[in-house]
């Protein structure tokens, strides 16, 4: 499995490098890396002082939660959105500090009265953001950010709430598949409910990085001509991956 998938990873990888290159107009690079691809996509990057907030995603195991770390302690400091979840909470998450831990009722009644933005529903969990918290970090004018496997920018650019709000939207990759691969396995030994019971077991690693690939191939997605990600990042290492985001603000 594993063998068939590291496959796939360097043609999606490879495509993803071609894609992005034919959409800029560059010539492709010889190496179909992920740091050829950060390469790549630097012109993009590029120093954005008017822009105050990132939307930062990724598949499993890039390594987000650590690169947040690093984004809230370093200077400039950055704040974390926090954002409301219907699943039960993790071992060890705290609520209003890790998510906002809402009912689905809750949840639907809060929707309904307007203060709910960049709302994601799945069977199992919806997800959303606090309108109030959003819009009291605009005004402040604060550096901040919000990570997720998946937030389109779509959601934000098609709100007339926040479609004035600019927004970098950076996809942070691990550094190759096998640390990939790694770093997934770790993070599902870690949701574990706070009653103990693990949520995942090892069977879910394929599943898990099959939709990390499938995400990853999506990534050079266009919306009224332009793309929705505006860069990647490798995360070789938290604090260097935190530092290159720094840069671009």
């Amino acid at each position: 499995m594993i063998n068939e998938l590291s496959a796939k990873w360097d043609r999606v990888l490879e495509d993803t490098v071609r894609d992005r290159a034919r959409i800029l107009g560059e010539k492709a690079p010889s190496d179909f890396s992920v740091l050829a691809l950060e390469k790549l996509t630097r012109a993009t990057l590029k120093k954005k002082s008017d822009v105050r907030f990132l939307n930062l995603i990724g598949m499993g195991g890039a390594g987000m939660k650590q690169v947040g770390e690093k984004l809230i302690n370093g200077k400039p400091s950055f704040k974390r959105l926090v954002r409301v979840t219907t699943r039960q909470p993790l071992l060890g998450e705290k609520q209003h500090i890790d998510y906002h831990f809402y009912t689905k009722e809750l949840f639907r009644d809060e929707e309904k009265k307007g203060n709910m933005l960049a709302v994601v529903k799945k069977t199992d969990e919806w997800r959303g953001i606090l309108a109030k918290d959003f819009f009291e970090l605009v005004s402040a004018g604060d550096l901040f950010f919000t990570d997720s496997k998946r937030l389109s920018p779509q959601l934000f650019i098609e709100d007339p709430r926040t479609k004035y709000v600019s927004l970098v939207t950076i996809f942070l990759l691990p550094p190759d598949f096998y640390t990939h691969v790694d770093r997934v396995g770790e993070e599902i030994k870690q949701y574990t409910l706070s009653d103990g019971n693990p949520v995942e077991d090892q069977q879910c690693l394929e599943r898990w990085l099959r939709e990390g690939m499938d995400q990853f191939r999506a990534s050079n997605e266009l919306y009224q001509g332009k793309l929705l990600i505006d860069g990647f990042i490798v995360n070789n290492d938290p604090q260097e991956a935190a530092n290159k985001i720094r840069a671009i603000f």
